[in-house]
């Protein structure tokens, strides 16, 4: 018998279920909400030059990886027209039948902006009724020693990185080089990892 080891990396089903942006790029601090999986065969996002087409698209991304796609400064993410120094983008996410949520905040400072993170499980709970009820959760389990970590890397790890997302999922108008520019084994390599294939 051969000893084989295998490891999880990658591979996981993800599906956007929705997003919500509050002030950043060009959005009001009130939240719009878009709920993806209302619409079902979206190919494509349409409206007259300088309505937020792509403002839309690099909200949702930068909800995910914390990157803004087109390679814009970190210091332009807050809306500049409002009053307000805060905002956030919330990513609600299947992942494997499970909902997990991303909450990706940006809080312009002085000299620097910061970016609070937090990411979330939906999951069954013990109220304080003793009725198990459904809840965002930040661990897996109501075990003490939970790690919240885990929830984190559930995410992250089903995302991607940003650079594969772009060349596979959505890529910026001048930046970088697609999928069909990369050579054959880089092509090799990022289908492997997003089928979760391993060589023996």
């Amino acid at each position: 018998d051969l000893d084989i080891k295998r490891t999880q990396k990658g591979g996981r089903r993800y599906t956007l279920l929705s997003t919500e942006i509050s002030n950043v790029f060009s959005f009001p601090v009130e939240p719009t909400i878009i709920n993806w999986d209302n619409l079902r065969g979206i190919t494509g996002i349409f409206g007259e030059n300088y309505c937020g087409k792509s403002n839309l698209l690099k909200a949702v991304v930068w909800g995910m990886f914390q990157h803004i796609m087109g390679g814009a400064h970190q210091r332009y993410l807050v809306n500049i027209y409002t009053n307000s120094d805060k905002g956030y983008v919330k990513n609600v996410y299947d992942i494997d039948g499970v909902r997990y949520r991303s909450t990706r905040e940006v809080h312009k400072g002085k000299t620097s902006n910061s970016y609070p993170t937090k990411f979330e499980v939906f999951r069954e709970v013990l109220n304080s009724d003793g009725v198990m009820e459904y809840r965002w959760c930040s661990t897996m389990s109501d075990n003490t020693t939970a790690d919240n970590t885990e929830v984190k890397n559930m995410i992250t790890e089903s995302l991607g990185t940003y650079d594969d997302f772009t060349k596979v999922s959505m890529h910026a108008q001048n930046e970088g080089e697609g999928y069909l520019n990369l050579e054959q084994q880089e092509k090799n390599d990022l289908i492997a990892r997003y089928l979760n294939l391993q060589s023996y």
